[in-house]
């Protein structure tokens, strides 16, 4: 119990060494001995050692000097712009750069080092406003998150982010950020960018221009555009025209070509027609669809993926490369009656209907 006593008393002499040094400031002191001290413990350490109450402290432009005497010498040590050793010893753990940014951020009420520099590197309107953005995570530095980044300039500072959110009725960096990116993407509301994402959309301009045309998803919308259609009730007779000439090939193991005159085969009367008749009334219906369809039919027919494809063999045509050059496709040629001859050869029509090949009449089913 004895050196429990013992030891605690120690302890708290020491504790509190440094809150009873006297600190006397002093303009110079010459041609004394003198040891500079590098570490702060080294400095507990003597002052302890020699039981020293009072210490001489030099302040000058370059900072200040610490001098305490001990057995007849000056012992030094760098304050780096502190009044004394426990602001040092706290400033060092709060992450202050020196002295004199210790004292101005306790004036300011900014508890620590990180904050501080925060508040001198930005425009805050306050101390206040600067621990509410800090607290809301407007200093962030995360590489892909930073304020550098979702602004896209260098220059532009958290403060100007932080007021900006804050006319907007935003408070947290996280929802400015969220904020910048729906707008730059083109969208006029959180509720827009949230639906359009759920349908497969990255920017506001497609969004919209897909909602306002009936497009219900990115996919179709982009298939649509593709070929160059804008209105959805062609791009869904489309995809209908398509989809069953593909179930035609695969059934009658027919080629495109037949597939397409098998399909517009199928839509017209019952009735009897000769061959010429049947050809009008083919071309007729596929050039009663609108303009926009008729082209994209024909891309289609002709194996291009998509319009753009097209016009890039256009602006990009060489005589010396034509072989290699996909010919466009006029579908109403489809129907002229050579071909349509060749069709009720090369494909079973009974679904459909009979053909004499002796009168040239077709009847349909």
């Amino acid at each position: 119990m004895k050196k429990l006593i013992i030891l605690f008393s120690i302890f708290f002499v020491f504790s509190n060494v440094f809150a009873d040094l006297r600190y006397v400031e002093i303009s110079s002191i010459k041609n004394l001995p003198e040891i500079e001290i590098k570490q702060i413990e080294d400095m507990d350490a003597i002052i302890t050692e020699y039981g020293i109450r009072i210490g001489y402290l030099q302040k000058n432009s370059a900072g200040s000097v610490l001098y305490v005497i001990g057995n007849s010498v000056y012992f030094s040590f760098a304050m780096n712009g502190y009044d004394s050793l426990n602001d040092f010893r706290r400033g060092v753990s709060l992450q202050f750069k020196n002295g004199q940014d210790f004292y101005k951020a306790q004036n300011l009420g900014l508890e620590n080092g990180e904050i501080y520099y925060y508040y001198a590197e930005n425009s805050f309107h306050s101390p206040e406003d600067c621990k509410d953005a800090f607290r809301n995570g407007f200093n962030s530095t995360d590489n892909e998150n930073s304020i550098t980044n979702v602004y896209g300039q260098r220059k532009r500072t958290a403060s100007a982010g932080y007021y900006e959110a804050k006319e907007l009725g935003l408070k947290t960096f996280a929802e400015y950020t969220e904020y910048l990116y729906y707008t730059r993407a083109g969208f006029n509301s959180k509720a827009d960018y949230q639906t359009a994402l759920a349908k497969g959309f990255k920017n506001g301009k497609d969004f919209y221009l897909a909602t306002e045309a009936g497009f219900s998803n990115f996919d179709d919308f982009n298939s649509a555009r593709k070929f160059g259609l804008a209105a959805v009730s062609d791009y869904q007779v489309f995809s209908k025209i398509k989809n069953e000439c593909n179930r035609i090939m695969t059934e009658k193991k027919t080629d495109k070509k037949d597939s397409v005159i098998y399909y517009y085969i199928q839509g017209i009367s019952k009735d009897e027609l000769s061959l010429s008749v049947l050809s009008k009334n083919l071309s007729e219906n596929f050039m009663a669809q609108s303009k926009e369809l008729c082209n994209a039919l024909n891309l289609w027919a002709s194996d291009f993926e998509s319009e753009e494809e097209y016009k890039n063999q256009q602006n990009n045509f060489s005589r010396w490369t034509r072989e290699n050059k996909k010919s466009l496709i006029d579908i109403k040629y489809y129907f002229h009656t050579q071909s349509l001859a060749e069709f009720f050869k090369n494909v079973e029509i009974s679904t459909l209907g009979s053909y004499n090949e002796k009168t040239e009449i077709f009847k349909k089913k």
